[in-house]
């Protein structure tokens, strides 16, 4: 059963909806496996040292995995990537040809970490440090490596659904 909201809370994510971002997936490459998640919440923060930011709600399985492995990257979504920030999201999509569609739309870039196929661009990170407040922790990611991949429109979240710009 969802959570029922006050009539504050249910203005504050009313009006925060208003607020158009990127999709970006953030990644964690575990020993065999790995975990990712769809995270509108991403920021860059800094040019020196390079600092992206991204905020995870302290339920999700991610923050735990991420405080855990300190390695992570985040890709960027282009336009007609919905499917995979649908899936990403908890919102699973047919396997791909037996594969399954998480798997199917990654690649595999080192020991520590992957991205997104065909994502606009994205960022390697290790973990700098982990700030929680309220009901949500802020990771900060010392970029290792960064790169933008696909000339096209991104990904954008606003109220409630998928946009591109025009």
């Amino acid at each position: 059963m969802p959570m029922q909201l006050n009539k504050d809370a249910q203005d504050f994510k009313d009006a925060a909806s208003k607020f158009a971002s990127g999709v970006t997936i953030v990644a964690v490459k575990t020993d065999n496996d790995f975990h990712a998640m769809t995270v509108s919440a991403f920021s860059t923060i800094s040019m020196d040292p390079l600092l992206i930011m991204v905020c995870i709600s302290n339920k999700a399985k991610m923050h735990d995995i991420l405080l855990n492995h300190k390695k992570f990257s985040v890709s960027i979504l282009e336009e007609s990537q919905s499917a995979i920030s649908n899936h990403f999201a908890g919102q699973k999509q047919p396997d791909l040809l037996g594969q399954d569609f998480g798997k199917a739309n990654m690649i595999n870039i080192d020991e520590h970490y992957n991205i997104v196929n065909n994502s606009s661009s994205f960022f390697l990170c290790d973990l700098d440090e982990a700030y929680e407040k309220g009901d949500h922790t802020l990771f900060f990611g010392k970029v290792i490596k960064s790169q933008s991949i696909v000339l096209k429109k991104p990904l954008i979240y606003y109220s409630r659904g998928y946009s591109s710009i025009k």
